[in-house]
């Protein structure tokens, strides 16, 4: 195909069909991730598919962990200031009033108040913004796990240091 210019959409990988596996009410993840760049914001998401209810981790020049549902921010814990093509090890839990994110084996932050979400609400693991219109994650993962019941903090700790 000499002369052709080829273009395709980006996967969007979903687990629609499958929210059983997903915690809704509490949950955690561990990304051992780096960014192609650091000055364009990227998402890695769980969602309902809508941009009301969503766990968020915002890549750009700093990380961030959002847990957003149809009352608005319940949770947003920064994690400082990140470096494109360097691997992080992140680690966070969510739960009626009990949020964490650790980085590298730091914790980052906490927060003790806000809600979650109905059983059954969270059904996509987007690698995008949560309604996946945009936001594309641009990186390599090394791995991905999700908990659906929220890890301790000590747990958070050791899977995510170095």
């Amino acid at each position: 195909t000499l002369g052709s210019i080829v273009t395709r959409n980006a996967d969007v990988p979903s687990l629609t069909g499958a929210s059983a596996l997903l915690g809704d009410s509490e949950g955690g993840m561990f990304i051992e991730f780096s960014t192609f760049d650091n000055t364009t914001d990227k998402r890695i998401s769980l969602s309902d598919g809508t941009s009301t209810n969503r766990v968020i981790f915002l890549f750009s020049s700093s990380i961030s962990f959002l847990v957003i549902n149809s009352s608005g921010a319940q949770a947003s814990i920064s994690g400082g200031a990140m470096s494109a093509n360097t691997f992080y090890k992140l680690a966070a839990g969510y739960a009626p009033n009990d949020f964490a994110l650790y980085l590298d084996g730091i914790e980052k932050g906490t927060d003790s108040s806000g809600t979650t979400y109905a059983d059954g609400t969270l059904t996509n693991i987007n690698f995008a913004g949560g309604n996946t219109t945009g936001l594309f994650f641009f990186g390599r993962i090394r791995q991905l796990v999700h908990f659906n019941q929220r890890p301790t903090n000590t747990q958070l700790d050791a899977i995510s240091t170095p």
